[in-house]
Parts: C-alpha cells; sequence; structure tokens
C-alpha cells in the first residue's frame, strides 16, 4: 500500500473501525498539510492516546491502482497504519483467507497478506503487549483500535439528559461543525443520530466511509 509514493505496511482491522495513520507516517507521506484539526479528542484502549484530527481525503496505491481514503491521525507510537471497515466497505473490499489475498474493487486489485516471518517485530510485540494485559484483567478488545471507537463513543455521547442520547450537550455544535464542511443540517442530524453521537463516526458516514 503506497499513500502518494511512501511504501508501508498496514494492518487490517475487520470491526467496526475508521482508518487510522501515526502522525509521523502521515508527516512522513506529506498528509499532515490536510489535517481538520477540529476533529482532536482523545481515544482510549490499551491506555489512551491523542487524536490529532482527521483527513478528509487523499490518494491511496493499492497494486497498480489509487484509491480515495480518509483518515484518523493518532498520537500512537505503536501504531502506524490501519485499515479499517470503513474504506473496506467504500471500496468493496474481498478478505479471501483461502487465497491469503485482499481483493480491492470488487476484485480488480489483489495484495497477498504477509507471511508470519514478513511481519516487523514490533507489530509482533504489539499483539503478545494486548494478549498480556487482557489476560491480566485489563479491559482489551480483540483489537485495542476496535475498542477506541467503543469508547470514543461512549464519551461523547455521555452525558445527554434526555431521552435520546446522541442529543448531549455538545450536539449543536457537532452538528455546527459537520455542516461546515459542506452538509445539509438534516443529514448532519440524521447522520448523528445513526451513529449515536459520535462526530467521527457520523463524518465518515456523510462522506460515503
Amino acid at each position: 500500500m503506497h499513500p502518494q509514493t511512501v511504501p508501508l505496511i498496514f494492518s487490517l482491522v475487520s470491526g467496526r473501525i475508521i482508518v487510522r495513520v501515526h502522525h509521523q507516517k502521515a508527516l512522513k507521506e506529506g498528509l499532515l498539510r490536510l489535517l481538520d484539526q477540529r476533529y482532536k479528542g482523545i481515544a482510549h484502549g490499551v491506555g489512551q492516546t491523542e487524536i490529532l484530527g482527521r483527513i478528509h481525503v487523499a490518494p491511496i496505491k493499492i497494486g497498480n491502482v489509487f484509491y480515495p481514503c480518509s483518515f484518523m491521525v493518532l498520537d500512537s507510537p505503536n501504531m502506524e497504519f490501519l485499515f479499517g471497515l470503513d474504506m473496506l466497505r467504500k471500496h468493496q473490499c474481498i478478505i479471501d483467507l483461502k487465497e491469503n489475498l485482499l481483493r480491492v474493487g470488487g476484485g480488480e486489485v489483489s495484495v497477498p497478506f504477509l507471511q508470519e516471518k514478513d511481519i516487523p517485530s514490533h507489530y509482533l510485540d504489539e499483539e503478545r503487549y494486548a494478549k498480556q494485559a487482557s489476560g491480566s484483567g485489563a479491559p482489551v478488545a480483540s483489537s485495542p483500535a476496535a475498542q477506541t471507537d467503543a469508547s470514543a463513543s461512549a464519551s461523547q455521547s455521555s452525558g445527554g439528559g434526555g431521552s435520546n442520547s446522541s442529543q448531549g450537550p455538545n450536539f449543536e455544535s457537532k452538528v455546527s461543525r459537520l455542516i461546515e464542511l459542506g452538509f445539509e443540517r438534516q443529514a448532519v442530524v440524521r447522520a448523528l443520530e445513526i451513529c449515536n453521537g459520535n462526530e467521527e463516526q457520523a463524518a465518515s458516514f456523510l462522506f460515503g466511509g
């Protein structure tokens, strides 16, 4: 996978997660100039990490084809690039376990998964750390990043005093920020209600992720 022309290894997450990239990797690839800092926040998983913002669209080269993708940029030393369900769905990806391939665009491009011997050691170290934390009773999901979405959603939607938990005290500010991105108010409100008030997920929904 190549954002612009910089090659990288990415982790595939088929659970409900938005694509994430480490800010140093984004800097190396020249993507930080596209960063929308209105989407700053804190992500919780194994510990917590800072969300620096969102890149709404950038080209990713998979095989010989460029695909438009959106990213959340995190300050996380243990994560380089996570390719999540939002882009898997948007680009009609198929995880072919029999052939050990990721098929993109309904099959127009196929890229092989790495063999375990080819995976960089820091990826394996992170996986071992997650298993150890899980065994010790720490609240770890099968993927640390998968828990990030759930925790972020809970923290953003908490504090709503009405019967609709998506319309908390910050609901109107979320609506205003999403409208500034060019969406109609009715569509924004509906997206926030569908995503239980999670602004990040609502933005991805509106952008067609």
